[in-house]
């Protein structure tokens, strides 16, 4: 990632209140990017499927209809249908952190990043 942002930056964050006070959200963190991506602020969301502790290739994983993510055109994404969808568009929202990138790193347990 580092060589396509360079200056690639990753914050911690806490709870974002919605401006009606009845709404919040707890992204894992907040991404700054370089300064040739716009928008250049994004959200961070950790997630950690209960069948990658197998070791899946992201392809294998992506197959499995229980997987959040599915490929569509060649391009990995998130299913709409699954409710990791509603919630990083809750947090979006909630937040501002309008962005292309979205970032969702998932990990095995064996620390192998599928993204």
């Amino acid at each position: 990632m580092q060589k396509e942002h360079p200056g690639l930056q990753v914050e911690h964050c806490g709870l974002f209140m919605d401006k009606n006070s009845f709404l919040a959200a707890s992204p894992d963190g907040i991404v700054i990017c370089c300064n040739h991506c716009f928008p250049s602020v994004g959200l961070v969301e950790i997630n950690v499927p209960f069948f990658t502790r197998r070791d899946l290739t992201v392809k294998e994983s992506c197959e499995n209809k229980a997987f959040f993510c599915a490929i569509e055109n060649n391009s990995i994404g998130l299913k709409r249908s699954h409710h990791y969808f509603c919630q990083i568009q809750g947090q979006v929202g909630i937040t501002g952190k309008i962005g292309r990138f979205c970032l969702e790193i998932k990990r095995s347990t064996r620390g192998k990043n599928l993204f």
